[in-house]
């Protein structure tokens, strides 16, 4: 009987999408309020409800459904993007549609269609090319390695009109606009002009230019910026004190910092993750409390169920102009301290654009909030389960999703310090915004402690 009704409700929600598609709300309305009546799935019940807000004149009723659609499913985005317009929040012409994809008329015609899919790394958001085996992906900024199934099952192959399509239950639409740009001709960093004097050094490779020659190219515009609340003193002052903290002995030089701002873009993630995983219980009666002793064998039960996502500013550096070992260091911003843009904080800096597009930096962000969330999902599950094995844990993160995203400018202090005993200039980064450093140090100082412990045994 239970199949029967479920093929019933299904058969009926069939029904009214073909009468809301037909434009006869009266059907619609009557067979959509007919299954609510009706013992449905939730999924069927978010539908339903939505189908119903979009079939409604009066605005009222309409935003009544769609509050009902939204409490069962708070991540629905065509609820959400729906509602948002009642409320003229959003404008219909500002925000992309889903469901209006680019006309394959107006679109140039692809010779070999496997050529539009790229690999994005999820560790830096640079671009994974093939080894010369032809088995797996290196990315030539960070250096890691993955097979071709590997980036697949992470989410790194990417075409950058999806982000945009995916992007339906962000809170504004952001476009790009002309700039003029300046691009350093040793190191390949581009730095907005409006900020630049007159003369100007590269704070990368302190090349020495005379900002004549400009360039115009379409970018998104900076939404936010945190001021330099740091002097060069103070950073240097950072600098020294953290090479002392490292017991860097042997350092011949230390150049003085040069500041600059660079581009991050942040993202606002939210949705849920689906989760399940099997209970494997070796007791025969838990109120009992002895251990099985063979007979019935141990007992199993399936668990699903969901854990809400809500990750808010996860920062993603926007250039590849720092090494990508000090690219984390945008993590020790705090981006509540986050400005509404304006050029007047810029004044005298330079300012880096970004290289790496937004759609790219979604992945490194996803990437990284789906293995922060699913890390305390498993520890809870096994604080709640610690008389009992735990099998079989899998987590969907198809619901996950980018709501919001915006450019911030975030101020840097970089140098550069030598050791006698190396050559090669090793590079540190202090936060702007407090002070915070990181730094390169010799390899080699890691690798001789790796040695002596295996040497001693520990």
């Amino acid at each position: 009987m239970k199949n029967i009704s479920e093929e019933s409700n299904r058969v009926l929600l069939q029904r009214a999408i073909g009468a809301v598609k037909a434009g006869d709300h009266e059907e619609a309305q009557f067979l959509l309020e007919w299954l609510l009546m009706r013992d449905i799935t939730r999924e069927q019940r978010v539908q339903t409800l939505y189908l119903l807000a979009t079939i409604q004149a009066d605005p009222a009723h309409k935003r009544r459904y769609l509050h009902e659609a939204l409490a069962l499913d708070p991540w629905h985005p065509e609820a959400r993007r729906a509602l948002a317009q009642l409320e003229g929040r959003l404008d219909p012409d500002d925000i992309i549609d889903p469901n209006q994809p680019t006309s394959a008329e107006n679109a140039a015609p692809a010779a070999h269609p496997s050529e539009a899919r790229r690999f994005v790394c999820i560790q830096c958001g640079g671009q994974l090319a093939f080894l010369p085996q032809g088995t797996k992906l290196h990315c030539a900024h960070c250096g890691h390695t993955v097979s071709l199934l590997q980036a697949l099952d992470e989410g790194a192959a990417v075409e950058e009109r999806d982000f945009f399509v995916d992007l339906v239950t962000r809170r504004g639409h952001t476009s790009a606009t002309r700039a003029r740009t300046f691009t350093c001709h040793t190191c390949g960093a581009t730095y907005l002009s409006e900020t630049l004097s007159l003369a100007f050094t590269c704070p990368y490779c302190h090349s020495a230019y005379v900002a004549e020659q400009e360039e115009t190219r379409d970018i998104v515009p900076p939404e936010g910026v945190i001021p330099m609340h740091l002097s060069a003193n103070e950073a240097e002052h950072a600098i020294r004190a953290w090479l002392t903290a490292q017991k860097m002995k042997s350092v011949a030089h230390v150049e003085p910092p040069h500041g600059v701002y660079l581009p991050v873009w942040t993202f606002d993630i939210g949705g849920v993750l689906i989760y399940t995983y099997r209970i494997v219980r070796t007791r025969n009666d838990d109120e009992i409390g002895f251990w099985n002793s063979g007979l019935g064998g141990p007992t199993e039960e399936i668990v699903r169920s969901e854990w809400p996502v809500l990750a808010d500013d996860i920062p993603v550096l926007a250039t590849h102009s720092l090494p990508a070992d000090l690219a984390p260091c945008v993590r020790t911003f705090d981006f509540r301290g986050v400005q509404p843009f304006a050029s007047e904080y810029l004044a005298g800096w330079p300012a880096e654009t970004y290289a790496i597009p937004p759609a790219d930096a979604s992945i490194v962000a996803r990437s990284a909030t789906l293995t922060h969330e699913r890390q305390r999902l498993e520890r809870q599950v096994k604080v709640s389960n610690t008389l009992s094995a735990i099998e079989g844990f899998h987590v969907d993160s198809s619901r996950m999703y980018v709501e919001a995203f915006k450019l911030v400018l975030v101020p840097f202090w970089l140098s550069r310090y030598t050791l006698r005993t190396h050559t090669t200039p090793f590079m540190v980064v202090v936060n702007g915004q407090n002070g915070r450093v990181c730094g390169q140090t010799p390899r080699t100082f890691g690798n001789w402690r790796k040695r002596l412990r295996r040497w001693l045994g520990l």
